[in-house]
């Protein structure tokens, strides 16, 4: 084999493990940032609402595969209700929840609120059934962008409570 062949040969190769560390990383879930853990007053649950009477629920629904910005995404939603509305969480009027909705239990949300990706949703409940809701559609675009995320969460959170 001449030389040109070998180096041909290990870019390829240098190429194609590249690419696949790469998807297997995106892909892969990684160890979540302490924001991203609930604090005992916020409890993470994959359990559906139980019935409540006007409360607020910021939900963060993912779904069977979470990527990296996935992950972001919830944990700076999860610290910006939590740093933005601690009194009100405290009061129990607001509440986080994280659920997958690509599972059998939860699928009814995909029609509830139009779910077609992983997504922030404020829900206002009224005896265990949404009654009112919000998607927050621009967390994708600004989750490079840590300050204009939470800013962006919290100002959205205020308008939806002032507007119940």
């Amino acid at each position: 084999m001449d030389a040109k062949r070998i180096i041909t040969v290990v870019l390829l190769v240098f190429v194609v493990v590249s690419v696949a560390a790469m998807v297997f990383r995106e892909l892969r879930p990684g160890p979540q940032p302490p924001e991203a853990r609930p604090a005992a007053s916020t409890p993470k649950s994959e359990e559906p609402a139980s019935a409540t009477t006007d409360k607020i629920i910021a939900y963060y629904f993912h779904g069977n595969v979470r990527c990296s910005t996935c992950n972001t995404i919830e944990a700076y939603t999860h610290e910006a209700i939590r740093s933005g509305f601690a009194d009100l969480i405290e009061q129990g009027r607001i509440e986080w929840r994280v659920l997958n909705y690509q599972k059998p239990d939860n699928k009814h949300f995909q029609k509830d609120f139009n779910l077609v990706a992983p997504m922030v949703v404020l829900a206002t409940m009224h005896d265990g059934a949404p009654a009112k809701h919000k998607v927050l559609e621009q967390v994708w675009m600004l989750v490079d962008d840590k300050k204009a995320f939470l800013d962006y969460v919290q100002d959205e959170t205020r308008a939806y409570l002032g507007g119940r």
